[in-house]
C-alpha cells in the first residue's frame, strides 16, 4: 500500500534557499478566485495530520508555511473567505465555494 503523504514531499524534502521573496496564494475557483499575498521567507514549513487542517484529496498531511501575521495580505476577493470553525485556536479561514483554506 502507497501512503501519500502530500505531494509538496512524497518525493523528498529539498532545502528551502533562503531567500524566498513570498509569493500569491491563489484558491480554485475558476471565477474570482480568492488571492492571498505572503511577503518574506517563511520561518518554517509543517506537516500536520490534525483534522482541522484542509488537505488535498488521497493525503493524510496539509502542509502549512508559517509566516508572521503581518506579512499575510488579502488581495482579491475577500468576500468569499470564512472563518472554518470560530472555537477553534488556529482561526482557518477558508473559501466559501471551493472550500480551499487560504490561511490560518
Amino acid at each position: 500500500m502507497n501512503v501519500h503523504i502530500h505531494p509538496s514531499v512524497d518525493n523528498g524534502v529539498k532545502k528551502g534557499s533562503g531567500s524566498f521573496a513570498g509569493g500569491v496564494l491563489v484558491c480554485k475557483c475558476r471565477d474570482k478566485p480568492v488571492k492571498v499575498g505572503v511577503k518574506g521567507d517563511v520561518a518554517h514549513n509543517h506537516a500536520c495530520g490534525c483534522t482541522q487542517c484542509w488537505k488535498p484529496d488521497g493525503v493524510v498531511f496539509s502542509v502549512v508555511a508559517v509566516v508572521p501575521r503581518q506579512n499575510v495580505t488579502v488581495l482579491e476577493n475577500g468576500d468569499k473567505l470564512h472563518i472554518v470553525d470560530a472555537s477553534k485556536t488556529i482561526q482557518r479561514h477558508a473559501c466559501k465555494v471551493c472550500g480551499t483554506h487560504m490561511y490560518g
